[in-house]
């Protein structure tokens, strides 16, 4: 029930930010559906691939839960502490191998394709190479086990990155139009 909830969530902030992109960012004359059946289908093909990594995430979170393996495991704080550290933890952890993907040649192979839209807009943000969440999902179920499962993984930790990335790719495309939104 929760991953329905969070899924209807995200499909609405997407959609808001999409709307307030038509209204707050400036667009090139001759723009191309092109690229938004390429970034939908990439979305498409990856939402199985995505399905796979809260899965893997939370199996191993709970892995690290059953046989006390972790931090959080061993001092117990309150469920609100445990969630913030998991939340700042994935945040940070996330942020280390968004820089990995730039910094490794052969791993920039892959992210590459989500900086080759030609105009940056919320789909951007759904522009992944499917061989990029397989990594993704690597380097972060150790993570998962390390840290405890709240807030690591399932679809609450999967919206919000997406909420962030989807955010995140609207306020560029409104800084590059010279707007402030």
């Amino acid at each position: 029930m929760v991953t329905v909830i969070v899924g209807v969530a995200y499909i609405a902030v997407f959609i808001l930010i999409a709307i307030a992109e038509l209204f707050f960012v400036a667009r090139p004359a001759a723009g191309s559906d092109a690229r938004l059946l390429t970034n939908f289908g990439l979305a498409m093909l990856n939402i199985g691939l995505l399905g796979m990594i809260p899965v893997g995430i939370v199996a191993t979170a709970a892995y690290g839960e059953a046989h006390r393996i972790g931090l959080l495991n061993q001092i117990l704080p309150p469920t609100a502490a445990t969630l913030g550290v998991a939340l700042i933890c994935r945040t940070l952890i996330q942020y280390g191998v968004h820089r990995l993907f730039h910094a490794a040649p052969m791993l920039w192979r892959l992210h590459r394709v989500h900086h080759a839209d030609r105009l940056m807009d919320v789909s951007t943000a759904l522009r992944n190479h499917p061989g990029e969440q397989l990594v993704v999902l690597a380097l972060t179920c150790p993570a998962a086990a390390r840290a405890r499962a709240a807030g690591m993984g399932g679809g609450t930790g999967r919206a919000r990155h997406l909420s962030v990335a989807v955010f995140s790719h609207a306020i560029c495309a409104c800084r590059r139009a010279g707007r402030a939104c």
